[in-house]
């Protein structure tokens, strides 16, 4: 960031972690754990088989924590 303005480090940032969530969904074999009821989905569903919570992939979690 030293060589760069705030606004294009930050833009850079979002396109390296919009790759990363486009990545995740395309990726078939990742599973994750719905965290209320414990049922195991796929990382391309975005809700619960079982009980139907939203299921948010971890870096956009993380992301959104950060902004």
């Amino acid at each position: 960031m030293q060589d760069k303005n705030p606004k294009e480090y930050f833009q850079q940032i979002f396109k390296e972690a919009v790759q990363e969530i486009k990545d995740n969904r395309n990726h078939l074999g990742k599973v994750i754990a719905c965290t209320r009821c414990g049922a195991k989905n796929l990382g391309i569903s975005k809700h619960c088989n079982i009980c139907g919570k939203i299921i948010r992939y971890e870096i956009e979690s993380i992301f959104k924590a950060s902004v």
